[in-house]
């Protein structure tokens, strides 16, 4: 038997990270080949008590238990840096995975010291395996280290029906409610949309960062009667029974988990093309793309898209094609278990 330890942070918490761990544990099969143990190591709240214990975890578990893998889910800024020093926890010869999830990598390479990124690089270059989120990341990680990067996209599980209802006048936001986000165009946007359309609602679902009093203070400002703020919600398939629209104007991402499970329940998306995301939203056929900050065109396509009934029905039955096809949990458990595979056959 395979066995692999997983780090990051836990299946209950929120973001994009927290459920693709959730989905290991519900979908990944434990059998005579292969199991899994899950060390959680950050918490919004007790962070350096979670790292403390997941490094003496790590420590003993890849000494005792004789560990193959250590599978680490990784961002950027302090995740980096932490599971940087995690890593160093397992017994020389544990193949190490760093499962990147950044949404801008890039920009913290950038801005990173000179010692920094020379550490960086040399962090990258001591684990046995990278895996981006998409293509494009892939190419870029590729830049950084020797060694070998390969792409894996997300997954999601793909309800057998989709419950999409065309007559909805909702349009929903997963994810943080911060600038990064888009969430400052968002208000822009709802504000043009209300002297057109004013019965269309605008749901923002999500945590909040340093930003979020901004974007607050802009719906002050504005004005904005179609518009509201709610906190995390784990409550989306409800959500989704009414919604005609899953908004994502992002400055910078991966492939934001909040598109893939909205599609798979067959809502269309519009969203910018950022990141791995017009790998996922095909422009016209299964949604929106759009650059971002640019709200004219928002405006345009959003009008566009609540006057054509036919649209949103073709794009919503598109949309869950694409990820039953593409994005699907079958397809992405395999592509693991042959990774896991050749990392310690």
């Amino acid at each position: 038997m395979k066995k692999i330890v997983m780090v990051g942070p836990k299946s209950t918490g929120k973001g994009g990270i927290s459920t693709v761990i959730k989905n290991f544990i519900h979908y990944f099969p434990t059998n005579e080949n292969w199991q899994i143990h899950y060390l959680f190591s950050w918490n919004e709240k007790n962070k350096l008590f979670y790292a403390l214990r997941t490094f003496c975890q790590l420590f003993v578990r890849t000494r005792v238990q004789k560990i193959d893998i250590v599978h680490f889910h990784v961002s950027q800024d302090a995740s980096f840096y932490r599971k940087a020093l995690l890593k160093k926890a397992a017994k020389k010869g544990t193949k190490i995975i760093f499962h990147m999830h950044a949404p801008d990598f890039k920009a913290f390479y950038t801005e990173a010291s000179r010692g920094e990124r020379r550490y960086i690089r040399k962090v990258l270059d001591g684990v046995d395996l990278v895996v981006a989120l998409g293509e494009d990341w892939k190419e870029y990680y590729q830049t950084l280290t020797q060694t070998k990067v390969i792409a894996i996209n997300n997954a999601v599980f793909v309800p057998a029906e989709s419950e999409y209802q065309v007559n909805s006048i909702n349009v929903l936001t997963f994810g943080r409610i911060c600038e990064r986000k888009g969430s400052h165009d968002i208000v822009l946007l709802a504000k043009r949309v209300q002297r057109k359309i004013p019965e269309i609602r605008f749901h923002l679902y999500g945590d909040t960062d340093e930003t979020t009093p901004k974007v607050i203070e802009r719906m002050k400002q504005l004005n904005c009667e179609n518009i509201e703020l709610h906190g995390w919600t784990r409550d989306q398939t409800e959500l989704l029974k009414d919604c005609a629209l899953h908004l994502l104007p992002s400055y910078h991402e991966g492939i934001p988990m909040a598109i893939l499970e909205t599609m798979a329940c067959g809502i269309p998306n519009m969203a910018t093309d950022v990141g791995g995301i017009g790998q996922v939203i095909k422009h016209q056929e299964n949604g929106l793309l759009v650059r971002p900050g640019d709200i004219e065109y928002m405006e345009q396509a959003i009008i566009r898209f609540f006057s054509n009934p036919e649209k949103r029905k073709r794009f919503s039955i598109n949309a869950k094609q694409t990820i039953q096809e593409h994005y699907s949990m079958e397809a992405y458990l395999q592509n693991w278990e042959s990774v896991y595979d050749s990392l310690s056959g």
